[in-house]
């Protein structure tokens, strides 16, 4: 489904299976260390705590820090559950992509507010983000008319794909939602820069 926003932005409520969805689930709560948290270290030496868990899930060339810095965040090779969603994705979309960044959130007490993806890996055209758990309202807004907003729900095993003029045009943020009391994961596919090469 096109969303009703001035970019290319879809929606895909099913894309993966409920069945995938906890699996996939399942495994990152079980196996992922520190989710209540994360320490980035940042460039003097000093860590920043962020308040919710995050961690990513790359190309094994990319757990080194001379091409991933440490003030990325604490990172490892993907995991054999996410690899089949991994492909299902670049097939759907026709790129590639050597980074997922992994945000867990408890309750609904844990948000994030209105923001746009800067280019901190690779080009931004592209940036499908898929949804596991408790289902939770996801916000758009136009970055020069804040009255200009698009929300909707985000359901267990949903994809949204924030396409061309996105990033540019939009801010998107998850409000607090009090009255869920149950966990989500959000999965952020990133292309990333190679050095000495196109983007891909």
């Amino acid at each position: 489904m096109q969303l009703p926003i001035n970019c290319n932005t879809q929606y895909i409520e099913n894309f993966i299976s409920k069945e995938d969805s906890s699996a996939i689930f399942d495994w990152i709560y079980t196996h992922v260390e520190g989710l209540d948290y994360e320490n980035i270290e940042m460039a003097d030496g000093s860590e920043f705590r962020l308040s919710v868990g995050k961690c990513m899930f790359v190309d094994e060339p990319l757990t080194n820090a001379v091409l991933l810095e440490n003030i990325h965040g604490r990172r490892q090779h993907w995991p054999d559950v996410l690899l089949p969603v991994k492909q299902k994705i670049e097939q759907f979309t026709g790129l590639i992509f050597s980074v997922c960044v992994c945000i867990y959130y408890r309750d609904g007490n844990e948000s994030v507010a209105f923001h746009y993806d800067p280019p901190a890996f690779g080009p931004t055209n592209v940036i499908p983000s898929l949804s596991l758990g408790q289902p939770r309202e996801f916000i758009f807004r136009n970055k020069q008319d804040h009255s200009d907003q698009y929300s909707l729900t985000l359901g267990n095993g949903s994809l949204v794909i924030m396409g061309e003029g996105c990033q540019e045009k939009y801010e998107h943020a998850l409000p607090v939602a009090k009255h869920h009391d149950f966990s989500r994961i959000n999965l952020t596919f990133r292309q990333f820069n190679w050095p000495n090469s196109t983007y891909t």
